[in-house]
């Protein structure tokens, strides 16, 4: 089947309150109808990654075009450089509150309807556990979670641990780790952000941790290492999942 096209738009978000400017591509399909009102908001951190190089745009408009999903508006967040990576997706709660406020502000003032119901959030590696953090410490504003080899292992797991102090945690998680990463002890370049945890075991314990506190999630080890095809591959199920409304735990 012939996939739909794909409609992308180049925009700059900036914070009036915080040292933030990054770029963003809005994407919709033309399965998805003549306008973005009424479709749901799925928001991509690492967004050169997954626009770029995982053709996630083509992706959700092959879903849509077999019915697998309701119709999306993709919103690709840049991560701009290396360097604000490490910053900015390490638990940073001034790059939470960005996406939360002057993001979502951003796309309300476009377009009211793609705000009314809570938002997806996607992230991968270091952006995984950006998203995870995010919607932890802003319950409620997204519905569904995407962590694909969530860096979990960040400062000792701290994200799991804070797990700790929550009630509960809404919504739903998906979250994936390949059964080829195992590396410990190692340094990451440009900071030197050091790991001493592997991917699989952080993914693990963080995966356990949301299961104590209630939510709703799903766990998926794949074949596979830190890697973006694995990524690609298990994109179309993981999105299915997410935006189901299944709020069955399953998985480990």
């Amino acid at each position: 089947m012939e996939v739909p096209l794909v409609e992308i738009e180049e925009h700059v978000v900036r914070s009036p309150s915080r040292d933030f400017s990054r770029r963003v591509w809005l994407a919709r399909s033309s399965s998805g109808g003549s306008g973005s009102s009424g479709t749901r908001l799925c928001i991509f951190l690492d967004g050169e990654y997954y626009l770029h190089r995982m053709e996630a745009a083509s992706v959700v408009a092959g879903l849509e075009a077999t019915g697998a999903v309701a119709p999306l508006t993709c919103l690709f967040l840049s991560h701009q450089n290396a360097a604000a990576r490490h910053h900015d997706y390490a638990c940073s709660p001034d790059y939470a509150r960005f996406v939360v406020q002057d993001v979502l502000g951003w796309v309300e003032s476009r377009d009211r309807g793609l705000v009314a119901n809570a938002p997806i959030l996607c992230g991968l590696s270091l952006s995984g556990l950006a998203s995870a953090y995010a919607a932890i410490t802003h319950s409620g504003v997204f519905s569904s979670v995407l962590c694909q080899s969530g860096s979990f292992w960040w400062n000792d797991e701290w994200l799991t641990k804070h797990l700790a102090t929550r009630d509960s945690v809404p919504g739903l998680f998906w979250v994936s780790v390949g059964d080829d990463e195992t590396e410990t002890g190692v340094s990451h370049a440009p900071t030197g952000m050091r790991q001493e945890v592997s991917q699989v075991r952080a993914a693990e314990n963080f995966f356990d941790a949301l299961r104590s506190r209630g939510a709703a999630a799903h766990f998926h080890r794949f074949s596979g290492g830190h890697d973006l095809a694995r990524w690609k591959e298990e994109l179309p199920a993981a999105l299915q999942w997410l935006t189901s409304g299944d709020t069955a735990a399953s998985g480990r």
